[in-house]
């Protein structure tokens, strides 16, 4: 039995986002994710104070390209997760890459070799992921920087990238467009999820310049990830526009990824309000579902509830929320 084995030495393969592959050794079933996270900044040579600046994540080996499942949790044993995940996902593995969105972190990095290389394997990366989406002469320039090994440099004119620490989900469906429900349709969207946002990018072939659209982070009141035999996807309340409030629902099978990291990104968001300068932990923890009967009338739009004027008094309560006068994001 696995589960009762805590003598059973196993080595454990990390991939970071080249595929380059580190072997770590002498590991025990049940080590848990920080346990693991260890091992690889030793193996790795990184500096203790950076070890929390990285984490571990599950991701689907795919057509010769990494795509994330979901990060690793502290309570699990990577291994056994791993183990399970490959049921579903044959060609799945652990990836080791940082494990925070905002990008002035890196400038805390940028100066140490290891962690600069660290930094430099992801921004690769994400420039390849997102080199389709965002036509700019900053490809080229990057691309001279690569190969004059210039990473610092490279690392500097990424982060100026529209993409740069984005999270790229493939195949989504959004009715569309947003404000007008007449000429709504099912079209399908790619999503990119970073810098406090959900940049919605239209996949279709008759997508036009400027076609794109983003979701604030800030002007999210709250969200629910819904489960049926015959779809599954995530309903954002958003603010839409003043003191108006809209459920926008994405239909999509990575949901729940979408939902942990939409979390990851508030926990950061609010650890910066309280004086944070650096991130506390390798990865979100899942918080449980709560439901909530609400006394107050509602108004429905596309079939969920809209809050009436009474719920917006209470906004205020919502430490992120950002009500703006008269900013429509759509």
């Amino acid at each position: 039995n696995e589960l009762s084995d805590n003598n059973h030495k196993i080595n454990l393969t990390i991939c970071l986002l080249n595929n380059h592959e580190i072997i770590i050794e002498n590991l025990s079933i049940n080590d848990n994710k920080s346990r693991l996270l260890d091992a690889c900044a030793l193996k790795i040579q990184l500096q203790k104070d950076f070890i929390s600046f990285f984490s571990l994540y599950l991701y689907e080996q795919k057509d010769n390209h990494l795509n994330i499942l979901r990060p690793l949790y502290d309570f699990e044993s990577p291994y056994l997760s791993l183990k399970e995940t490959k049921k579903n996902y044959e060609q799945s593995c652990i990836v080791f890459k940082k494990s925070y969105w905002n990008s002035d972190f890196d400038l805390q990095l940028i100066d140490d070799r290891r962690a600069r290389n660290l930094l430099f394997v992801q921004a690769q990366y994400e420039i390849e992921q997102s080199h389709d989406l965002y036509p700019s002469d900053i490809y080229r320039q990057l691309e001279t920087l690569r190969d004059n090994n210039s990473f610092k440099d490279y690392l500097l004119l990424a982060r100026t990238s529209k993409f740069y620490g984005h999270v790229i989900i493939q195949t989504c469906s959004i009715l569309y467009p947003i404000n007008d429900t007449k000429k709504q349709k099912l079209s399908e969207f790619l999503l990119a999820i970073g810098n406090n946002e959900i940049i919605c990018c239209l996949t279709s072939n008759e997508k036009k310049k400027n076609q794109d659209f983003s979701f604030k982070v800030t002007r999210i009141r709250c969200w629910k990830v819904n489960w049926t035999k015959q779809d599954m996807s995530i309903a954002l309340e958003y603010l839409i526009k003043k003191d108006t409030l809209q459920w926008i629902t994405i239909h999509t099978e990575q949901a729940p990824l979408i939902s942990t990291l939409l979390q990851s990104m508030v926990d950061e968001i609010l650890a910066k309000k309280g004086g944070l300068t650096s991130p506390t932990s390798g990865s979100v923890t899942p918080i449980p579902t709560t439901t909530i009967n609400e006394q107050t009338p509602s108004k429905v739009f596309n079939g969920l509830a809209t809050r009436t004027e009474s719920d917006l008094e209470r906004l205020n309560n919502n430490d992120i929320f950002d009500k703006v006068e008269g900013d429509d994001d759509l």
